[in-house]
């Protein structure tokens, strides 16, 4: 156990070793897959050059836990029972983009390495096609290393979601912020079910609205027709009466 405990240290510390000071996590939520993208954002300063950057990029950091990965060295091999991010990276104004993305099948995202070491806490329940994902803090990312001060997480689906706390929604984009002040006590509650796209169903809404406004004319005819006779019926009684 404790040995476990080591690897999944050395881990988390050598990707945050790698970051600089701000990182995008986002999840793009399919049918029966999750795409999983990290983004971090390096910068060249007075005691980080460029060659300390590439260094950082060239480790290569498994999607699953493997047994054996001990220190960060070995973070410089390729084991071939392990599963490795598809990396890339870009050169802009703002400094080095360092890309990390994987996609998993839905129900083994439980087993990531990068959710695992993100929280001591989380609960990812995957059942009758809804998806579950809550988290506790703070955020391991945040709290180990003082270099690191912002985290992004984004949770994308075109699918109907029916809970969340995120601090901001933007179409089908969910986001949650972090920081150094709010890592002790913002948490991620997201659920969706995953049985229909929300467009799905804002298209039977709209065909149910229009269903509904075709009702009411023929409501109103009807009623107006049924007065029409109630009173052609009436007019001749009295008629006959008199």
């Amino acid at each position: 156990m404790l040995q476990t405990i080591i690897k999944r240290g050395v881990l988390l510390i050598g990707l945050i070793m790698l970051t600089g000071c701000e990182a995008t996590y986002t999840l793009t939520i399919n049918k029966d897959t999750i795409n999983e993208k990290i983004e971090i954002l390096d910068n060249v300063s007075d005691t980080r050059t460029v060659t300390d950057v590439m260094n950082g990029y060239k480790r290569k950091y498994p999607v699953y836990y493997v047994e054996g990965i001990i220190d960060e060295d070995e973070l410089y091999d390729i084991y071939p029972e392990a599963t490795y991010y598809n990396q890339t990276y870009s050169i802009d104004s703002n400094g080095y983009h360092l890309n990390y993305e994987y996609t998993y099948p839905i129900d083994k995202y439980i087993t990531a390495n990068s959710v695992n070491y993100s929280y001591d806490y989380k609960d990812i329940v995957y059942q009758n096609n809804k998806l579950k994902l809550s988290t506790g803090c703070p955020n391991n990312y945040l709290r180990y290393r003082d270099i690191f001060n912002n985290l992004t997480v984004n949770i994308i689906t075109d699918y109907v979601v029916t809970n969340n706390n995120a601090d901001s929604v933007i179409g089908n984009r969910y986001i949650w912020y972090f920081n150094k002040e709010n890592n002790y006590e913002k948490r991620i509650n997201f659920e969706v079910d995953l049985s229909k796209t929300q467009s799905e169903v804002d298209k039977e809404q709209e065909v149910k609205a229009k269903k509904n406004s075709l009702l009411i004319p023929i409501l109103i005819v009807s009623l107006l027709v049924y007065s029409i006779i109630i009173f052609v019926i009436i007019t001749k009684r009295k008629k006959n009466e008199d």
